[in-house]
């Protein structure tokens, strides 16, 4: 894996991951995720939609890009490698989640879960050095008044 590509996964930064359904229809859910060698490794419920999708279909692709820098990011595609179960789930969640939180989960597991273990293919990193993120600052968000719905 690419040395830039492993640092954004390997830091605090959220991952998208997407799946294609039975009927060939897109799904995308973010996750936190984390780097096993040269494999990634994340989480989501036993029943997901994510988790049935990559049980008919191991494909997977997956964007990532940095939280401080969002001009800085890679996609890669993979196949799930193997999926885990039993009490993986909970012993990464509690290890991932300082990565995120800065300390352990704080509660327990409370549905089934499952870990995903992808090995990487292709993928492509970009960093824009020459944008600077500076977000516009809307005055109505800021003192929370301003909420829209979907």
């Amino acid at each position: 894996m690419n040395p830039d590509v492993r640092a954004l996964f390997a830091g605090p930064n959220y991952a998208h991951v997407a799946t294609v359904s039975q009927a060939g229809a897109p799904h995308s859910t973010p996750v936190w995720i984390d780097v096993e060698g040269d494999d990634l490794v994340f989480l989501k419920a036993a029943d997901s939609v994510a988790a049935r999708n990559l049980r008919a279909d191991p494909r997977v692709a997956i964007s990532i890009h940095n939280t401080d820098n969002p001009y800085e990011c890679a996609q890669v595609r993979g196949r799930v490698r193997e999926i885990r179960d039993g009490a993986a789930p909970a012993e990464w969640l509690d290890r991932v989640a300082v990565k995120y939180t800065g300390a352990p989960y704080p509660s327990k597991l409370t549905e089934p879960s499952i870990l995903v273990v992808v090995e990487i293919g292709r993928g492509s990193y970009l960093n824009y050095t020459e944008v600077q993120h500076r977000p516009p600052v809307d005055s109505s968000i800021a003192d929370g008044a301003a909420q829209t719905e979907l």
